[in-house]
């Protein structure tokens, strides 16, 4: 069976590799609602270009899922490398209380940005 290699890059050049991901889960940015739906990638996934927005995600290597906060950006599918460039991501673990973490770092993040864009002339 093919897995996964996922991949996160930042502009500061903060990056992370994962390798034997069975299955992937991003929010894909929907115009007129906060969180989008949800997207699953499995292996041999067709290529697929997915803008993120602020939110939680989650990867499952060996049957544990681990989750994480992505500052919004995209994911890029192509053959079985999921590549996500983000401003920022935190990888809260697997363990109790991560996918709680994850959200409100995730939630934190989303407020700290609105309220820059409130601030800004023009915006």
């Amino acid at each position: 069976m093919s897995l996964l290699t996922l991949e996160f890059v930042t502009p500061d050049g903060h990056t992370e590799s994962v390798t034997s991901v069975e299955k992937v889960v991003f929010r894909r940015f929907e115009a007129d609602r906060d969180e989008g739906a949800e997207v699953g990638i499995l292996p041999r996934h067709a290529p697929i270009l997915i803008r993120v927005p602020c939110s939680l995600a989650r990867y499952v290597t060996g049957g544990e899922t681990t989750y994480l906060a992505v500052a919004g950006g995209f994911a890029e599918v192509r053959d079985d490398h999921v590549l996500v460039v983000t401003p920022r991501f935190d990888v809260t673990g697997a363990g109790p209380g991560a996918r709680e973490l994850a959200q409100g770092l995730a939630d934190g993040w989303r407020k700290g940005a609105s309220d820059f864009q409130s601030a800004m002339v023009g915006i």
